[in-house]
Order: structure tokens, then C-alpha cells, then sequence
């Protein structure tokens, strides 16, 4: 197990589970991975209210489901928050964006069941996501740390509005969108 975490698009509401690979109706599209961790720019796509759960062999998993008209606006509506929060890296952003934009499916999806495997509790990982989505609307310094935390950016200096990482084992990019599968049509 690589302990990944995927963002995916598809036709249906259903939760990423195995339960639904089966639907005719899924059409699943894989947009991006990461190991570990969950990069920034996928939270920026998401609120608080999509996070929910299905169950797995081993308990509930947490997930994010969000309609993309939705997590299209959200873009939008952030698209400062992200400019100011990583300035150094507006061109990642950019070509965030405009991977999102180019999904035809009706909803966007996080699995993140093998990063609920690497957790001590099974409430570890949802309470993560859920504060770290609630910075998008209350913006406090403590939810912040739960969005960097899980994008695993653990070098950010505020002041400064950067962060460091080894260009070479895993360069920005990786924190911020993962590996971002270009032209998945």
C-alpha cells in the first residue's frame, strides 16, 4: 500500500468506494494523486458541509463530494486567498485551475482511505479535513495549520509567505496539487 490519496471526477453522487465501481453511470475520471498527504490546492475545492463518510472493512473513511459547478465557483471565490497564501507559486495555481475547468463530470471526489490507514484514531483524519476547510471560512491561524499539515508543508513562514521543500525527491508542486494528470481525457 502506498498510502496515497486520489481526487477523481464521475457522473454519480456516490462516495469513492468499491460499493459503486461498479455503477454504469460513474464514467470515473483520475485528475490527480499524492503520497501521504493531501495537497492545498485540492481543499480549495471543497467546503466543510462535503465532507462525509462511507463505511470500509476496517470503519469509516472519510471523504470529500463536491458538485463541480460548485468546486468551480470556489476556485473562483479563493483565487486570492491562494494567490496571497502562496505567492511564490501563482503559475501552479494557475494550471490548477485550468485542470479543474476542464472536468466534464458532474461531481469531484477525494479518497483518501489509505491516509485513513496511516491514522491512530479513526476520527484523526476527518477532524483534519474538517478544520482545515473551515480556514476557507473563518480564516484562523490554527485551521491554517491543519491545511498545511495535511499538504504536508510543515516549512511555511507566514511573514514571508513561502515554504521550503527538496526541489528533487518532491518539488512544490507536489504539496500544492499532487500529481496532477494533464490531458486525462
Amino acid at each position: 500500500m502506498s498510502n496515497k490519496a486520489c481526487l477523481l471526477a464521475d457522473d454519480t453522487p456516490h462516495p469513492p468506494s468499491p460499493e459503486y465501481d461498479d455503477d454504469p453511470g460513474r464514467n470515473p475520471l483520475f485528475i490527480a494523486g499524492c503520497a501521504f498527504q493531501v495537497p492545498a490546492f485540492w481543499l480549495f475545492c471543497f467546503d466543510a458541509q462535503d465532507l462525509t463518510h462511507y463505511e470500509d472493512a476496517d470503519g469509516p473513511v472519510p471523504t470529500l463530494i463536491a458538485e463541480m459547478d460548485k468546486v468551480r465557483q470556489r476556485l473562483a471565490d479563493r483565487d486570492g486567498k491562494a494567490r496571497d497564501l502562496f505567492p511564490q507559486h501563482v503559475a501552479v495555481w494557475e494550471e490548477w485551475r485550468k485542470a479543474i475547468d476542464l472536468v466534464d463530470r458532474e461531481y469531484l471526489k477525494m479518497d483518501v482511505v489509505e491516509l485513513q490507514a496511516l491514522c491512530d484514531n479513526e476520527d484523526d483524519l476527518a477532524c483534519q479535513l474538517s478544520e482545515a476547510l473551515d480556514w476557507f471560512e473563518f480564516g484562523n491561524a490554527s485551521e491554517l495549520e491543519h491545511l498545511l499539515a495535511l499538504a504536508g508543508i510543515s516549512t511555511y513562514d507566514a511573514t514571508t509567505r513561502t515554504f521550503t521543500s527538496d526541489e528533487k525527491r518532491a518539488p512544490p508542486g507536489k504539496f500544492l496539487c499532487g500529481w496532477l494528470v494533464r490531458n486525462a481525457e
